[in-house]
């Protein structure tokens, strides 16, 4: 846009927002320069009607995810009613009997619990565990049979996206989550142990 407005022979600085482009360019101009103005503003809208074009295009051509659209294309308002329903429905999904022998935290619905409990069973189980750790992506577990790990495979088929392997130091790679995923793998193991 640069470009064109300078190709008319209007100067300017673009950029910094409305509010700083008044006391700047059109205050200043509006006495002896009103054609700059008026040039701005014409190129101004005709970028902004190009660029809406091209990327209307874009979007529903080549099917981009915005937000804002479902996959169905039908938008559809939750009430606050309908809200705490759906609150109450999982609250009751999360207190199931537990089965005698079993951590609650594997009976539960929870997705980080699901993935504790999923990498758990792929480093051995809780009695292979020798000592549990984390960074800020990455649950870090020591073990004591090496042999008993799985393949990356199945880690990741449970939600991680790779495993490193030293020795008998893991790095189980979780994502941002680890902090919830390892709060339930800690409390799977005390409750087997």
């Amino acid at each position: 846009m640069a470009m064109t407005v300078y190709a008319f022979g209007v100067s300017l600085v673009l950029g910094g927002g409305l509010i700083s482009f008044f006391p700047r360019f059109i205050i200043p101009l509006s006495t002896n320069h009103m054609d700059a103005i008026i040039i701005f503003f014409i190129v101004g809208l005709a970028f902004s009607a190009l660029y809406f074009l091209i990327f209307r295009w874009s979007i529903l051509k080549f099917d981009i995810k915005t937000p804002g659209r479902d996959v169905t294309g039908e938008v559809k308002l939750h009430t606050k009613k309908d809200y705490k329903a759906k609150k109450a429905a999982e609250a009751s999904n999360d207190q199931e009997p537990v089965a005698s022998g079993t951590s609650p935290v594997r009976q539960s619905n929870n997705p980080n619990a699901k993935k504790a409990t999923h990498f758990l069973e792929g480093l051995g189980g809780s009695e292979n565990v020798t000592d549990i750790n984390n960074c800020a992506t990455r649950l870090r577990v020591s073990v004591a049979d090496e042999s008993k790990i799985l393949d990356d495979a199945f880690f990741k088929s449970g939600g991680a996206h790779g495993v490193v392997r030293n020795g008998t130091a893991i790095q189980v790679i979780v994502g941002l989550d680890v902090p919830k995923v390892r709060e339930f793998f800690d409390e799977i193991v005390e409750d087997e142990s």
